[in-house]
């Protein structure tokens, strides 16, 4: 039987987020994620009922409960080293750290702790608050994600984009009518100024603070001289191509480490040789694809998510890989990009 160590029971709560269901049978089931639930067997009624109303008050130990549905102490020590040993039990915060995320963090947090063997998602949440992320290309798309990573807690945005809002950039909630005409750049900034007061919104950084990651949304195609200073600058990027009636996103670069967006061009001119003149041509193409609704909905929450993985310490998926959305369907789908043995990306110096 696992036991704990550490902290006293009494200072243990069920981990927060997770159900607590009565299967019936003496039977309890934790969570119902597959990657951590949980089913205890051999409870009696006053247990089942101990371990539901101890999820239902989450400021609760499992002690106080405990006594008040007379769970013999030998049981509830022993249910409890069990709950420990195998996550589900979690020291409560001293203190409630400083987030920026929406509502204190109150959605996001519990989402975030069960990822944590403590528990802790507002403690993530509090480093979100001093990680900066850049976004270029302040369409539909890139104004969705620097309002989503405002919204998920980031502490700055550095916005880039001195083209004009378009009509077509209006009706995902973040451009007015009467923004129309004016530069992308200052009207989000604005927008989110007004949203998100606590979250710094500017336009450069300084250059011996450069952000954590930096997004690059381009129409038709990413041309790997636009990632030159990133790379020089060891700056993890995510490009976003929107296509005809797609988005591509990625490779996520992690500069000397994953294959670059350069990896990828090499690649896609070995499948086809004429490839690198199809680039220069459609750089050239006027106008833009136009960013379809449910395109620019799905690309921007998949963009967030694997920004917001790469600050909070994990692999982005698109690391080494792309992702590619198309209509209908609107499902991703991800298609590994390897270092290209041409490549110079990976290669220590000298």
């Amino acid at each position: 039987m696992a036991s704990t160590s550490g902290p006293r029971p009494a200072e243990l709560r069920l981990r927060p987020g997770a159900p607590v269901l009565d299967r019936g049978r003496g039977e309890v089931q934790l969570g119902t994620d597959p990657r951590w639930s949980l089913v205890l067997s051999g409870l009696d009624e006053a247990e089942s009922r101990w371990l539901a109303a101890t999820a239902g008050t989450p400021h609760a130990s499992l002690e106080r409960t405990a006594a008040r549905f007379g769970v013999d102490e030998d049981r509830r020590e022993e249910i409890g080293a069990l709950l420990a040993g195998c996550g589900f039990l979690v020291r409560p915060a001293r203190r409630t750290p400083d987030v920026l995320s929406t509502a204190g963090g109150a959605a996001d947090a519990p989402v975030l702790g069960a990822l944590l063997p403590d528990g802790g998602g507002m403690v993530t949440l509090a480093k979100r608050a001093l990680r900066s992320v850049g976004v270029s290309g302040l369409g539909r798309i890139g104004a969705l994600v620097a309002a989503h990573l405002a919204t998920a807690g980031v502490g700055t945005l550095l916005l880039d984009d001195d083209s004009s809002v378009r009509l077509t950039d209006l009706g995902t909630g973040t451009y007015r009518q009467t923004d129309v005409g004016c530069r992308r750049a200052g009207r989000l900034q604005e927008a989110l100024r007004t949203r998100y007061p606590r979250t710094t919104v500017a336009r450069t950084w300084h250059e011996d603070e450069p952000p954590d990651a930096v997004v690059v949304v381009s129409d038709r195609v990413a041309r790997p001289e636009t990632f030159t200073l990133l790379m020089s600058s060891d700056i993890p990027h995510l490009p976003v191509v929107v296509g005809e009636a797609d988005v591509t996103l990625g490779p996520f670069v992690l500069p000397g480490t994953t294959a670059c967006t350069a990896c990828w061009h090499r690649h896609a001119t070995d499948a086809d040789g004429r490839w690198p003149s199809m680039v220069g041509q459609l750089a050239e193409v006027p106008g833009d694809p136009g960013q379809e609704t449910v395109l620019s909905v799905t690309a921007a929450a998949l963009v967030t998510g694997q920004v917001l993985a790469h600050l909070d310490g994990a692999r982005p998926a698109s690391a080494g890989a792309v992702v590619e959305v198309t209509l209908p369907e609107a499902l991703p789908r991800v298609r590994p990009v390897p270092v290209h043995p041409a490549c110079p990306c990976t290669t220590p110096p000298g």
